[in-house]
Order: structure tokens, then C-alpha cells, then sequence
């Protein structure tokens, strides 16, 4: 069986309909108007923390070291974040890293498995 590089759940754009556009353009709309959004990034090199400020004027501040994808980083490439669309996820070009937003701001920092090895070792509350 061949393998495709296009998972099965999906197709191509020009074969949806335009009550499916529509559709997907309103819960991308919705998206936008509830789900957390950053407004600015930053790494602090001093305290090991990332530093979210949210569109809501909130602020979160991690630790790298719990967040899987940026955990082994050095300080030189946590510091080049860029910001994708909308401030709905981070990147970090010389580490091809990428963080969600809404999951971040909810405390979700990796994988299940990742935040159950979090908890387990008391890094993180139950």
C-alpha cells in the first residue's frame, strides 16, 4: 500500500464546497475572536523563562526547560522568536521549533506523554 503525503482526513481545498468554505472561514473567525493570541515573545536569558504577553494584556512566563520543544535550546537560538499569523503560534527558525499559542496559555508544554512525564516528576502539578 502506497503511502500518501496528504493525511485521509483531508483534500484539497478546490474540492470543498462553498458552504465547507464558508464554514471553516467562520470557525477561523471564531478562533481569532476567543482563543488566546500572543502580542509580543521574548526569552529572558537570566531567569530561563519565555515571556507571553497576550492580545487580553496578560502575561505568561515558562520556564524552557518544560517545554519539550525548546527544553535543550541554547540561549542564542531562544532568542529569535518570530510570530506567526495573527499570534496564533511562535517559532523559533533556528531550532524549526514551534509553539501553539491557546496551548500554551492553557499550560499544555508538549506532548500527553511529555506533560504526564512533567507531573510524574513533580515538575508540574497533578
Amino acid at each position: 500500500m502506497a503511502l500518501s503525503a496528504r493525511p485521509p482526513y483531508s483534500r484539497p481545498m478546490t474540492d470543498l464546497t462553498d458552504d465547507e468554505f464558508e464554514a471553516a472561514e467562520a470557525r477561523g473567525r471564531e478562533l481569532m475572536a476567543t482563543e488566546p493570541r500572543a502580542k509580543s515573545a521574548r526569552y529572558e536569558r537570566e531567569s530561563g523563562l519565555l515571556v507571553v504577553e497576550l492580545v487580553d494584556g496578560s502575561r505568561h512566563a515558562v520556564d524552557v526547560s518544560l517545554m519539550q520543544e525548546l527544553r535543550d535550546a541554547a540561549p542564542d537560538d531562544l532568542a529569535v522568536i518570530e510570530m506567526g499569523p495573527e499570534g496564533i503560534s511562535l517559532h523559533w527558525p533556528r531550532l524549526e521549533a514551534d509553539v501553539y499559542v491557546p496551548g500554551f496559555a492553557r499550560g499544555i508544554y508538549g506532548t500527553k506523554a511529555w506533560m504526564r512525564q512533567l507531573r510524574d516528576e513533580g515538575r508540574l502539578e497533578a
